[in-house]
């Protein structure tokens, strides 16, 4: 393993690449049937979800906008990350930068996720949870939707978003980073294997899905929202919680643990590959 950070031509390339073949693949079919499952109390159920995915303009409905996102997604997130990490460690010297305490890797994620929120995920998210969840079989013009209606449309649900990202950050990262150091001690500190990174990356995203699917489940209702007045984001949940329960908040589980169980162990392995994984984070 190398003491240095990767150079942010590669890492933006790298995950690029990542997130273009996850999203090709499964990711698209499984974004949009979690989607649905989120936005509509109909499609509770996996079935459900099927069925009405196939009526509202099939499974590939908004699939420019999930490339286009995954492909800035993943060529400006992790070069923000990178970024981040690398100037603050410059910041803040770690003793052992390979291995960092939680609160340097909180600090981390905190201003990634407020960068590249800010940047391009807030506006992209928002376009593309509209399109998938657009009842009318017209496609939305988006240039004419943002023209119309403002850059507050398209950064409607921006403090969730940016609260959201940082949690998933934090739980990505300090996810990964327990589970690498327990594969690493198992390994006296040689390289993974491939299928260890493949569980690596894997078993990182499915507990992540877990943390992190009652946030996505709220963003979704604050994006999908086209008209009207800004809803709180504090009622959105009570109602939620009142009607649903729990478990209510928990809706859509199943498919966000395959979804991003898959994107995580895709993204680990060509992230690794390109050698494009920042020094806290090299298998």
């Amino acid at each position: 393993m190398t003491s240095n950070n990767p150079a942010l031509y590669v890492t933006a390339l790298a995950g690029s690449s990542a997130h273009l073949i996850e999203t090709a693949t499964l990711g698209h079919l499984l974004d949009r049937l979690t989607v649905e499952q989120q936005a509509f109390s109909s499609a509770h159920s996996l079935g459900g979800s099927l069925r009405s995915v196939s009526q509202k303009g099939g499974f590939y409905k908004g699939f420019r906008w999930n490339v286009l996102l995954s492909a800035t997604k993943g060529a400006g997130g992790w070069s923000i990350h990178n970024f981040c990490n690398r100037n603050m460690n410059a910041l803040f010297p770690q003793k052992k930068p390979a291995d960092p305490p939680f609160r340097f890797t909180a600090l981390v994620a905190c201003s990634t996720a407020f960068a590249e929120t800010t940047l391009f995920l807030c506006p992209l998210e928002r376009l593309k949870v509209l399109e998938m969840t657009n009842g009318s079989p017209q496609k939305i013009e988006a240039i004419k939707m943002i023209w119309a209606k403002g850059t507050r449309f398209v950064y409607r649900g921006w403090t969730l978003m940016v609260f959201h990202k940082s949690w998933n950050w934090m739980n990505y990262l300090g996810i990964y980073q327990q589970l690498r150091r327990q594969i690493l001690n198992f390994n006296d500190h040689q390289p993974l294997t491939t299928y260890q990174k493949i569980a690596l990356g894997g078993g990182t995203g499915s507990l992540v899905a877990c943390c992190n699917t009652p946030m996505d489940l709220l963003k979704t209702q604050v994006q999908k929202q086209g008209t009207g007045e800004f809803e709180n984001i504090g009622s959105i949940a009570l109602s939620f919680f009142k009607k649903l329960g729990w478990r209510g908040m928990f809706r859509g589980l199943q498919l966000k643990v395959i979804r991003t169980t898959w994107a995580t162990a895709i993204t680990t392995l060509v992230l690794d590959r390109f050698n494009a994984l920042p020094q806290n984070m090299k298998i």
